[in-house]
């Protein structure tokens, strides 16, 4: 990984994860950090790698975010942590523990911000900071993640100037198996197929000590994932759920029942068994997805499917639906939602293979062009089936013509 290159060569460096939300940004993070700290300088006794966490959500406040580093640093490395201290304070403990204290030793410090997109608000004095600690002769590493593909572009001039423009894209598998064609084009972005991944996961290292149950566990696996039933039943999986979470309940649902013999191997009907128990709700058709979202996501949804078919169902974004969302929330008299809230549920729409990414644009970007999946009728028998769904809603899903004009009305 570069941040373990980094700490071993002195160069700091910051690195930029882009990917979708289920894209796996943070499990392929965390466990490259694990491997970093673990093979970090073992023949030195006083070596560690500090892992300095903050949270969009939690920390993006500058005044919480720097209080929060000043507590896992003490935490860390054994200092009093001074509950009271100000904004201002904080900031001079993190650099001064930096210049002097860790300047020349085996320590590092890697700092992760997930949802780097947050952080982004304000004065980006936190984001400055920590960008201008690469610049000290401690090690220390910036690792962001975000599902923005703007993040970049909101940083501030002086922000900006100080990141390493190093970026990682992680994309969602496709498909169970990728078989690109002639005339495709190559990505920046590690693009797999979801056997690929899982086989990935399951895979047992060279570093096993048991060499030989590792060889032939390996060997079980690859007949087990490549079986046709088992391509079949990943296939379904992606279409219901490509998130990496997907796949790590695969992982956890087949390695708990592997059966336990001398030598336990993964069969093929365990891995088709744990993918047809994890994408279980997919054999129930889009009807019953529909009937489980919640109110803010089936409004948004039939607002999308309004516009697409205004679109002679061509791509729309969620600039659109939420406009044709907020016609509808003003019309009913029903509270309307924050634009967070409205991301949320479309993040979550797009989890649930009712819309569809038309395009490898990221998703949380406003304007990433999105099919809608679920057709008509299905999506009114979803509503019928609804328990909280109400008849304006149910009107409204089926009439025709744009918000405000006279097809509209009557609501």
């Amino acid at each position: 990984m570069r941040a373990e290159g980094a700490l071993y060569n002195g160069q700091n460096t910051s690195l930029l994860v882009f990917g979708a939300r289920g894209s796996g940004k943070t499990m392929a993070v965390e466990r490259a950090l694990r491997s970093t700290a673990f093979h970090y300088k073992p023949g030195i006794p006083d070596a560690c790698v500090a892992l300095v966490r903050l949270y969009g959500r939690a920390h993006a406040d500058e005044v919480t975010g720097f209080k929060e580093i000043a507590r896992q640093l003490c935490q860390t490395f054994c200092l009093h942590f001074a509950e009271n201290a100000s904004q201002e304070a904080n900031r001079e403990f993190l650099r001064s523990l930096l210049l002097h204290r860790l300047a020349g030793t085996d320590h590092a410090v890697i700092f992760i911000l997930e949802d780097m997109d947050m952080f982004t608000k304000g004065k980006q004095t936190l984001l400055y900071t920590l960008l201008d600690a690469l610049q000290t002769p401690a090690k220390v590493v910036l690792i962001g993640t975000t599902g923005r593909g703007d993040t970049i572009n909101l940083l501030e001039k002086r922000v900006r100037s100080r990141f390493s423009h190093c970026s990682l894209i992680l994309e969602l598998p496709r498909a169970a198996a990728l078989t690109p064609g002639p005339d495709s084009e190559p990505s920046d972005g590690f693009r797999e197929g979801a056997a690929d991944i899982l086989q990935g996961m399951l895979t047992l290292p060279p570093a096993f000590p048991h060499k030989v149950y590792a060889a032939a566990h390996n060997y079980a696996l690859t007949a087990a994932v490549t079986h046709p039933d088992t391509m079949s039943a990943l296939q379904d999986l992606v279409a219901y759920d490509n998130s990496m979470h997907a796949l790590r309940n695969v992982v956890q649902w087949a390695v708990g029942r592997v059966p336990a013999l001398p030598i336990p191997r993964l069969s093929w009907k365990v891995v088709l068994d744990a993918c047809r128990r994890v994408s279980g709700p997919a054999y129930d058709g889009l009807e019953a997805r529909a009937a489980g979202l919640s109110m803010p996501q089936l409004i948004l949804l039939v607002a999308a499917v309004r516009v697409a078919r205004r679109r002679m169902d061509g791509p729309i974004n969620l600039k659109m639906a939420t406009k044709e969302f907020a016609a509808y929330c003003s019309r009913a008299g029903h509270d309307n939602y924050s634009s967070r809230a409205a991301a949320r549920a479309w993040d979550e729409l797009l989890g649930t293979g009712l819309l569809a990414p038309a395009g490898t644009t990221i998703r949380r970007c406003p304007y990433a062009p999105v099919h809608v999946v679920v057709m008509p009728e299905e999506l009114r028998a979803g509503m019928q089936r609804h328990e909280l769904c109400p008849q304006q809603l149910k009107l409204w899903a089926v009439r025709e013509g744009a918000p405000l004009t006279t097809a509209d009305a009557m609501l």
